[in-house]
Order: C-alpha cells, then sequence, then structure tokens
C-alpha cells in the first residue's frame, strides 16, 4: 500500500485522515483489505510452524477482518481482550 511516506500509527492515521474528508472511505478500504491479507499471512506463518506461545498483537479493527480471520485467530492463538476502565476511556 502506498502510504505517501507515512510511517508508523501516526502516519497511518494521518494518511487516512478523518471520517468527514473526501479520502477517507477509500483509504479506509485500502487499510482493511491490507489489514486482512496480512492477519491471513500471519495466521498461515502460525498455523505452518506448529510452535505454541507466539504472541499476535493485533489493532483494535481485526474484528472487521471477517468471520474467518476472526476463527481461525481464535483456534491458532489466546486471545487477550483489554479492556479500558470508564476512567480511561476516550470520550
Amino acid at each position: 500500500m502506498n502510504t505517501g511516506g507515512y510511517r508508523g500509527i501516526g502516519g497511518v492515521a494521518a494518511w487516512m485522515g478523518w471520517p468527514d474528508q473526501v479520502t477517507y472511505s477509500d483509504r479506509e478500504q485500502k487499510y482493511l483489505t491490507s489489514e486482512i491479507e496480512s492477519m491471513r499471512e500471519a495466521l498461515n506463518e502460525i498455523e505452518a510452524s506448529g510452535e505454541d506461545g507466539i504472541v499476535l498483537d493485533t489493532t483494535g479493527s481485526v474484528v472487521y477482518t471477517g468471520e474467518e480471520i476472526c476463527r481461525r485467530l481464535h483456534r491458532l492463538t489466546t486471545v487477550v481482550y483489554l479492556a479500558a476502565s470508564p476512567e480511561k476511556k476516550i470520550r
């Protein structure tokens, strides 16, 4: 994916922009497509390795990658959900 030279999570956020911007919808879809591809690749590697104890740190948007990926993630890894307390949530 060409991100125009942006780097890191801050760069991803800058590249995607805000939901009210004209380019947001297209970039959101490109990001999700890349995330799906990356998740499939990572899960394929985990499955092929047969190793236990591999840590896969996903983004919060992993829940939007679809049922197939979420089921594979659940089957191949231990999913840990970190919930923020009400005091820590951004409003």
